[in-house]
């Protein structure tokens, strides 16, 4: 039998998944040696480790995946956090090392990282339950050697945040976004931050508000082929931001159903519609 806190589900492709939930701590440090203990004693012949309901706010990201490592020789090829809540640091921090053997997908569903970094999305009860093998939506990508807090990236791809849930990133600087083949049935912010690289949204539909508030992007901005049936915000948004660049924004193939509002809105460069 395995451990308390620990669930097994068997997943389509005959792919296991091990669930840890809800364990009791005691103190701050005590969840790390917990979920040591819980994961030295599972049978961790698995693909997929869902870590569940856990407050890891007052511990490093590093801790938590040390701890990981520590207590487990599987090489699993997913490690999903499932409506925990977490330190704001960990966005600053080697949540997702490209490439790495130990944890090649790490993949983050309703968590809070702080008041300004939510993801309100919960994963699907299918994935829960072990019967589905998507990893998405939200993938938030940190290697070493990025300037301090600077996030190197974040993925939202090819999945549903459902009425009701929402995603806020607020007064971030990050490299790069990208969304693709996204149903937003629950409200967007992404307001006040900085991407000093590219934006790419595509293939994605947008049913509520969707807020761009002040928001810079340096770089390449390209959305394509998305409906917005809601109000989608790009006031006091500055495009092209880096005068030196040469990227032009794009609009292409997007359809405005209801209203979108640029006042404010600067393009320091090309833009094509």
């Amino acid at each position: 039998m395995p451990p308390n806190g620990v669930q097994m589900a068997l997943a389509q492709q005959g792919q296991i998944n091990i669930i840890v939930s809800r364990i009791k701590m005691q103190s701050e440090q005590s969840v790390l040696s917990e979920l040591e203990r819980v994961l030295s004693n599972g049978a961790l012949a698995a693909q997929r480790l869902i870590i569940s309901q856990l407050d890891f706010s007052k511990v490093s990201s590093d801790e938590v995946f040390k701890a990981i490592s520590d207590a487990s020789d599987a090489n699993y090829r997913a490690l999903v956090f499932d409506e925990c809540t977490l330190s704001p640091l960990w966005l600053h921090s080697s949540l997702y090392l490209e490439g790495d053997q130990t944890f090649p997908e790490v993949c983050y569903f309703g968590c809070i990282f702080g008041e300004n970094f939510i993801i309100s999305s919960a994963m699907n009860s299918a994935l829960r339950n072990g019967i589905s093998t998507k990893l998405g939506p939200i993938k938030i990508i940190q290697k070493p050697g990025i300037e301090a807090g600077e996030i190197k990236g974040i993925e939202i791809d090819g999945d549903v945040v459902e009425e009701g849930s929402y995603i806020k990133i607020i007064g971030y600087t990050i490299k790069s976004i990208v969304i693709r083949d996204m149903k937003f049935r629950g409200k967007f912010e992404f307001k006040e931050n900085i991407v000093k690289e590219k934006t790419e949204i595509e293939n994605s539909n947008f049913e509520k508000v969707t807020d761009f508030f002040k928001t810079k992007f340096m770089g390449c901005f390209r959305m394509e082929k998305c409906i917005v049936n809601g109000f989608m915000g790009f006031e006091d948004c500055h495009f092209q931001f880096d005068k030196k660049a040469s990227e032009t924004t794009v609009f292409r193939y997007v359809t405005f159903m209801s209203l979108a509002s640029f006042r404010g809105a600067m393009f320091n460069g090309k833009l094509d519609i």
